[in-house]
């Protein structure tokens, strides 16, 4: 969409003058469209007026969380509803309200099936009261956790005022859901909470540790990370890509060997060879996607369902450019094509071959 950039003389109309949020209030859109079926069609949905653009969505069982560049989180309720053919569709009688504010980033559940998303895990910043006795204040990060189903917190934890974070992701099961941080200066911290108890109103301390990743290689500073239920992803601000893999059969789809995996120390991160820099990534359950910096497009693991786009079922070990995303265009072009989501949502095509749907799509 283009820009509508409102114009305004100043009191000598001389040039113009604008807004610099006018091009995230103006040039926004959210629309639906549901995979599956023969009708296909794109949709526009229910979205908040008040969104400075949107940064990042999330959909859950029944409702779209939504994140905008100024720290709004919105809660779209009842926004997906199941249609007589078993397929989702945009309920547009939906409504919308302010979560948060001051947001950082959000998670939930990796997994690509939005049933398993009880819980949101808010990252943000809150003033807090510093020393006793005194009316001063200081900024602190936190961790927020909200029920998905109505909106309510249950849980809050607080981080010293010198530690500062930017991204937030989940790891593991409900009884072990690991939550890593990942701080401003390129560290990863994580932490262990039990989801089964965060609905029992009681306090407790957690520890916060320097994830491996961090402590064996203190030099490399991680830019972002992606994860899903049993492995995690770092792409250092250098382009490289380290690989954290939890379980012996996502390990084996992934590089094809258990030679190099230990059971015993499933956080030693992994370097993935690769000819240039990194910089996207998507991560399924057990396959992955990368963009360099030359938009190109390399995937690699379980290639049962063609999800690779190589054109065979055949598995891959080490990263490898599918014949339709070879000789790149650019990189932003290609990060909106391997989008998380639309990586996750390859699992689900199960009977139709991703190099097909590409064709179609070219």
């Amino acid at each position: 969409m283009s820009p509508k950039i409102g114009r305004e003389k100043g009191e000598k109309g001389v040039g113009p003058s604008w807004d610099p949020m006018h091009p995230f209030l103006d040039t926004k859109g959210l629309y639906f469209q549901a995979f599956g079926g023969r009708r296909r069609c794109l949709s526009k949905s229910v979205a908040p007026l008040l969104a400075h653009g949107y940064r990042r969505f999330l959909p859950t069982k029944d409702h779209v969380f939504i994140l905008d560049y100024v720290g709004t989180l919105f809660f779209l309720k009842n926004a997906l509803v199941s249609s007589t053919l078993g397929q989702m569709q945009w309920k547009r009688a939906c409504r919308y309200v302010v979560l948060c504010r001051g947001a950082k980033d959000f998670a939930s559940d990796p997994r690509c099936d939005t049933a398993y998303r009880k819980y949101l895990y808010v990252l943000a910043t809150r003033e807090q009261q510093g020393v006793v006795g005194t009316t001063s204040s200081r900024a602190c990060d936190c961790v927020e956790v909200y029920l998905q189903s109505s909106g309510q917190r249950v849980f809050k934890m607080t981080f010293h005022h010198s530690m500062s974070f930017k991204q937030i992701v989940l790891v593991g099961q409900e009884t072990q859901r690991a939550l890593l941080l990942l701080t401003e200066e390129g560290k990863i911290y994580s932490l262990i909470v039990n989801e089964t108890q965060l609905d029992q109103p009681r306090s407790y301390t957690v520890q916060l540790a320097l994830r491996k990743v961090s402590h064996c290689l203190p030099h490399l500073r991680v830019a972002c990370m992606t994860s899903n239920q049993s492995s995690t992803l770092y792409i250092t601000e250098q382009g490289g890509v380290y690989f954290e893999v939890h379980t012996p059969g996502v390990y084996r789809d992934l590089f094809g060997t258990l030679q190099a995996f230990d059971p015993l120390d499933q956080q030693m991160p992994l370097a993935l060879s690769l000819p240039a820099k990194i910089l996207f990534c998507a991560l399924g359950y057990n396959h992955l996607g990368l963009v360099d910096e030359f938009g190109r497009i390399f995937m690699q693991g379980n290639n049962r369902y063609g999800q690779l786009g190589t054109g065979d079922k055949m598995d891959r070990g080490e990263p490898t450019q599918p014949p339709l995303c070879r000789g790149g265009q650019g990189g932003e072009p290609a990060r909106r094509l391997l989008s998380d989501k639309g990586l996750a949502l390859q699992r689900e095509w199960k009977g139709t071959d991703i190099g097909d749907i590409w064709e179609e799509n070219e």
